[in-house]
């Protein structure tokens, strides 16, 4: 909710979301003890990860990626991504379909 109130462009919230879990999951995994957790060895390590945590390691990645191009983008033109603050417009009314008299459905006959 902070990050809501000082958001400086669209997407950040998600992204502070997105970098949250992904900061969160890996920390939790490591108290929660429960030995059906999926481990993975690391190559050439003898470290060991959850599934959880791979997850977790991989949303901080692509939230930083994200993170960057976005900011990169709102430097470019600040107000392209600040899409809350501009109204939005009502869509375009469907055409009016030929009714029939009354606008009363017609019912099937048995």
């Amino acid at each position: 909710m902070l990050i809501r109130r000082y958001r400086r462009f669209s997407g950040q919230v998600f992204l502070g979301w997105v970098l949250g879990y992904g900061i969160m999951r890996p920390l939790i995994e490591i108290v929660r003890d429960d030995e059906d957790r999926g481990l993975f060895s690391l190559p050439f390590t003898h470290t060991q990860l959850s599934t959880s945590q791979i997850i977790g390691i991989v949303s901080v990645l692509l939230g930083l990626v994200l993170l960057v191009a976005l900011v990169r983008r709102y430097r470019r033109d600040p107000a392209s991504l600040r899409l809350w603050e501009m109204p939005m417009e009502a869509p375009a009314a469907a055409p009016a379909r030929a009714s029939r008299e009354g606008g009363a459905k017609r019912r099937k006959r048995r």
